[in-house]
């Protein structure tokens, strides 16, 4: 008899799973429409990998962001301790890796001693437990068609009751509940040691120099016969040299980041950009105009925002009012990085 691999049973796919409780937990979210049609709701989905016990899942108004998911993750801390590692996806609100920056929910995880990992863009298969996680709780929601927030909350407190104590899970050994998994799983927990902010920052950084690699790669060679005897340029010279900063848009992007600068910065500037620095300068006079550590360092989890939101930045002829914001700012999110004497951020 032939063959045919196109049938083989899904059994025998092999499944990746962590084989201890608490060495990973998953957080996904997904975006929800209350009844009526005009409310929006984000539901975080928080489960851990190896028995698919759900750990903390909640919602929220508003659109996904990193005070909600540091909410969620910080009340199942408390409920189930901390894991070793943390996956989710590239979204800005859990994880800024892969695009060269530390967002505020790696620095919570890193403080607890869990390791915030990222799944491959594009590649929605790596959280498919919560994927598929998401399916079902839908279904739920749909059903009971909760028109406030606080129904969903309800709704999603007997969704967890049920999937954890009721549901026998078809992925589980001997379609166990995953409340049964989690007490039969022995469980391998952080053993909570704060994992350095610098070690955090510096895997941003590599991801960060990744990508000028990759996009020197993918610059047309040069000509040959134009260029002999010349060096092939190296990764860094793939950023642009010259920035313009216009007076109808005045800001500058940086790692597809949008940082807003006042209309005093209009004009065009020499950047010079390395692993743990941008600065720009005055072409003319070469008076450092702007600068800021890399990888960027902000509460946002929006593509645009003001520079006075990105830790460590500084700006020439910085305002009373733009160091009073920047000083707040910081003195709310990254208390240890405000400095005492705001005129500090000003460049000369």
């Amino acid at each position: 008899m032939k063959t045919n691999p196109k049938k083989r049973p899904r059994s025998s796919l092999i499944r990746f799973v962590r084989a201890n409780a608490m060495e990973m937990w998953q957080l996904d979210a997904f975006e929800y429409t209350l009844t009526g049609g005009k409310t929006k709701i984000t539901v975080y989905q928080l489960l851990d990998d190896s028995t698919r016990f759900d750990v903390g899942t909640q919602a929220f108004h508003g659109v996904e962001n990193s005070a909600d998911a540091i909410q969620t993750i910080s009340a199942a801390f408390t409920d189930y301790g901390v894991p070793q590692e943390l996956l989710t996806d590239n979204g800005n609100a859990f994880n800024g890796n892969r695009q060269g920056w530390v967002v505020t929910t790696q620095l919570f995880l890193a403080d607890h001693g869990c390791r915030g990992i990222s799944g491959m863009p594009g590649h929605p298969q790596t959280q498919g437990k919560n994927e598929r996680g998401h399916q079902t709780l839908l279904r739920v929601l749909d059903a009971n068609r909760p028109r406030s927030l606080e129904q969903a909350q309800k709704v999603i407190v007997a969704f967890r009751d049920r999937y954890n104590n009721r549901r026998r899970h078809q992925a589980l050994p001997g379609n166990m509940t995953p409340r049964q998994a989690w007490e039969a799983a022995v469980h391998t927990p952080s053993n909570g040691t704060p994992i350095p902010r610098t070690e955090v920052e510096a895997i941003a950084r590599e991801y960060a120099q990744r990508r000028r690699v990759q996009a020197a790669l993918n610059q047309p060679l040069p000509d040959q016969n134009r260029f002999a005897g010349e060096p092939f340029p190296e990764a860094a010279d793939a950023v642009p040299d010259r920035v313009v900063i216009a007076a109808g848009n005045p800001q500058l992007y940086v790692h597809a980041v949008g940082l807003g600068v006042p209309k005093s910065l209009v004009g065009t500037y020499q950047s010079v950009v390395t692993e743990d620095a941008y600065t720009l300068f005055d072409p003319t006079t070469g008076e450092e105009a702007v600068y800021f550590p890399l990888p960027i360092r902000t509460a946002e989890t929006v593509r645009r925002y003001p520079l006075w939101r990105v830790v460590g930045a500084r700006m020439r002829g910085a305002t009373k009012t733009w160091l009073t914001k920047q000083h707040d700012y910081l003195l709310k999110h990254f208390p240890s990085e405000a400095p005492a004497d705001r005129t500090v951020t000003i460049c000369h």
